[in-house]
């Protein structure tokens, strides 16, 4: 209900705001095939408006809002990497899918602007999005340069580029409910943020479609261990990362570089750092002064 509830408030904005008719047709194909994957970002914003006291249904213009800045935010990475061709923004003309995610950036904060929440908080929720939006733009320019080579510097790309969007996500629901800043919300956010990252790093070295990180030379804290384990069947990992190996060759020891995966430390490593993370995460979520049922409903989302 919730997820149909978000998606006609986004589409009612389009439809109000997006004057050229096929570019308001692109825009909605756009967020009715994002409903029907995650909407954890909307969901997140929903639980915190109503675990902060939140009653009002506008909260969907919450919802609304983190879902378009994401959904932005989705395209501008896919048509970045090239290496997506299932989401129907990589089928149409690029350019034009460029034109729809600037138009979601905009109805982002114009969802929260044309919404009945009182001007105080409009104006707080306006100023979240624009923050952490800085904050992810900065964390992916860091990840699309490719040029991190110690853990230090792959964590603070990950609180800056997932981080700081679940973060915002939880963030807009509490101060939508009350008005204010809540930087405890903040802190697990940005940690979720994180874990929920260091997931997808996992998958993305176990995966050999065209969304492989190894075959993209990505620098993820588990390829950052891979690159730094001296085992002679990874050389050949090591010498196509410096540019000295083809990606053929690459593929041609796809097994063997599998098989030093699943039997070194590279996961057990990846996964003991999810591990602290969400533990960081639990100690937040047992500090906040909400019901117990609150508290276990967002453990959930952990």
């Amino acid at each position: 209900m919730d997820r149909l509830h978000m998606e006609s408030a986004m589409k009612q904005v389009i439809h109000r705001h997006v004057t050229p008719p096929a570019l308001r047709d692109l825009m909605e194909s756009y967020v009715a095939y994002k409903m029907t994957e995650s909407t954890v970002f909307g969901e997140l914003t929903l639980l915190h408006y109503s675990m902060f006291g939140g009653t009002s249904e506008e909260r969907y213009a919450g919802a609304a809002a983190i879902e378009f800045l994401v959904l932005a935010l989705d395209i501008f990475d896919d048509l970045q990497d090239q290496d997506n061709d299932r989401v129907p923004w990589m089928k149409h003309n690029h350019a034009q899918s460029m034109n729809a995610a600037i138009g979601f950036l905009a109805l982002s904060t114009k969802v929260i602007i044309d919404s009945k929440f009182d001007e105080a908080r409009k104006s707080i929720a306006v100023e979240l999005l624009h923050h952490r939006l800085n904050q992810s733009v900065g964390g992916q320019y860091i990840d699309v340069d490719n040029a991190i080579t110690e853990e230090d510097e792959c964590f603070a790309m990950m609180r800056a580029k997932s981080g700081a969007l679940v973060a915002c996500a939880c963030q807009l629901g509490s101060v939508l409910a009350t008005g204010e800043m809540n930087d405890q919300v903040g802190a697990y956010g940005e940690l979720f943020g994180m874990s929920a990252q260091l997931r997808n790093d996992m998958e993305g070295i176990l995966r050999w479609d065209t969304r492989n990180d190894l075959i993209h030379r990505k620098r993820t804290l588990p390829v950052l261990y891979l690159l730094d384990d001296s085992a002679p069947e990874l050389q050949v990992l090591r010498d196509y990362y410096a540019g000295q190996a083809t990606v053929d060759q690459l593929y041609a020891n796809k097994h063997v570089i599998m098989d030093q995966i699943e039997r070194g430390g590279c996961i057990p490593y990846t996964q003991v750092h999810i591990q602290f993370l969400q533990q960081e995460c639990h100690t937040y979520i047992e500090g906040l002064s909400i019901d117990l049922h609150w508290k276990q409903e967002l453990e959930s989302f952990i």
